[in-house]
């Protein structure tokens, strides 16, 4: 009658717990194969216009929507904001849109080794149901 236990390196252990083990090692050293290419090839973000999607939980689960976007010169900046949820009239859930946008003012260059930077924004909402 054939054992299904195996000894390796001292250590005796059944048969799938051998597997189990080759699996998990094998996926481990792919994970990490992927996490260090993904950190060799990370670039910074140079998006200007960003559309979104997005779930919001409360009071019950409905898509977000939304655009972004920004744009900077030498010392001043820009960015705006988007989103809309829709109302659900069936279950009187209210609708909201949001407009957000701020102005950055920046150093041209480092004062000792850190840039300064002063921001100011405003934002607007508006929440309908059955309108």
């Amino acid at each position: 009658m054939a054992s299904d236990r195996v000894t390796i390196a001292g250590h005796s252990c059944d048969h799938t717990s051998v597997l189990t083990q080759l699996c998990i090692a094998r996926t481990s050293r792919l994970a990490a194969l992927i996490l260090l290419a993904l950190a060799i090839s990370v670039r910074p973000a140079a998006a200007d216009i960003t559309a979104f999607l997005g779930v919001t939980p409360t009071p019950d689960t409905r898509a977000v929507r939304g655009l972004s976007g920004g744009a900077g010169l030498l010392i001043v900046a820009f960015e705006f904001e988007y989103a809309r949820v829709g109302e659900d009239e069936t279950d009187a859930l209210p609708g909201l849109t949001t407009w957000s946008g701020n102005v950055l003012l920046q150093t041209p260059a480092d004062v000792g080794g850190v840039q300064l930077y002063g921001t100011v924004g405003a934002g607007l909402y508006r929440e309908s149901l059955l309108d």
